[in-house]
């Protein structure tokens, strides 16, 4: 994907935006065309034989399975906000730079094409070892990590569009921005899957998926095109980028705290009793914190 964003912004710059989506889109037709040779692996081989659950009666009970399943809606919500706020930047930050920074689309977009590589992986790293060395002292943790990496990354990417600093600030800016950003990644992969029984996960992450891009990146830019126009300002337009980062934050932190600990999924249908014992016991340990 980083790549596809320097390689897109350097032949479009060059050759025009037809050449570019023909030369970022050919390769990914490419792989989705070799995914047809791959052969699925055996549902729920890395899982207990209870860990598959009851069958389900059809697709609506199925989808209401998922969508009162807490967990995978407020990992979702905070999902959408995230992938909304990076559809936006992608789309539009190249342009930022253009008009505020004096920086040529072909220059801007080798250098948001490095620094979202760099920053991914930074942040993936650093998203996933916090959350393991945080899991034995919070429950919860996958919740708590990335709303708290949240906050700089609202704040760098508030700094980064309203700051007077030159093109070389506002990378340096962008990159810490995008660098807490994408610690959100492992974590909420990790409960999004765990949270939901192996005989609906399938299902469930091809609606997360779904949900992400149409509430997300698809909606994203052309709003902030809109709020550009009517303001007469892509700046003003871009704002919501870093709020919807704060958003996600938000979604998250409510999780962790009204959510009981979470625990792998070993049954269709987790015990209720359990469950309100766990989420009294999460209470009484919040409360003595």
């Amino acid at each position: 994907g980083a790549l596809g964003y320097g390689l897109g912004g350097v032949l479009g710059y060059l050759f025009g935006w037809r050449t570019a989506f023909c030369a970022v889109g050919i390769p990914g037709i490419a792989v989705a065309a070799s995914m047809g040779c791959l052969m699925d692996p055996v549902r729920g081989v890395n899982d207990s034989p209870a860990a598959a659950g009851k069958p389900e009666r059809g697709f609506l009970s199925s989808l209401r399975t998922i969508l009162t399943n807490g967990y995978w809606m407020f990992a979702t919500a905070g999902t959408i906000a995230t992938v909304f706020a990076i559809g936006g930047l992608a789309d539009w930050v190249e342009s930022f730079l253009e008009r505020y920074k004096g920086v040529d689309l072909a220059q801007a977009g080798i250098a948001v094409g490095a620094i979202t590589a760099l920053s991914g992986l930074v942040g993936n790293l650093l998203g996933a070892k916090v959350t393991l060395m945080a899991e034995p002292h919070r429950a919860n943790a996958g919740f708590l990590v990335p709303a708290l990496f949240m906050v700089p990354s609202a704040a760098f990417g508030c700094i980064m569009l309203n700051s007077p600093g030159d093109a070389t600030t506002t990378y340096g800016v962008l990159f810490a921005s995008e660098i807490f950003l994408w610690t959100y990644m492992s974590p909420m992969s990790n409960i999004s899957i765990t949270a939901i029984p192996v005989n609906l996960r399938s299902t469930s992450s091809g609606l997360q998926i779904f949900m992400c891009h149409v509430l997300g990146d698809v909606i994203s830019p052309p709003l902030i095109g809109v709020i550009s126009d009517t303001r007469q300002s892509l700046r003003d337009g871009m704002q919501i980028t870093w709020m919807m980062i704060g958003v996600a934050g938000l979604f998250w932190f409510v999780g962790y705290m009204v959510l009981p600990p979470l625990a792998a999924i070993d049954n269709g249908e987790e015990d209720s009793s359990s469950n309100q014992s766990e989420r009294s016991d999460h209470s009484e340990d919040s409360e003595s914190k």
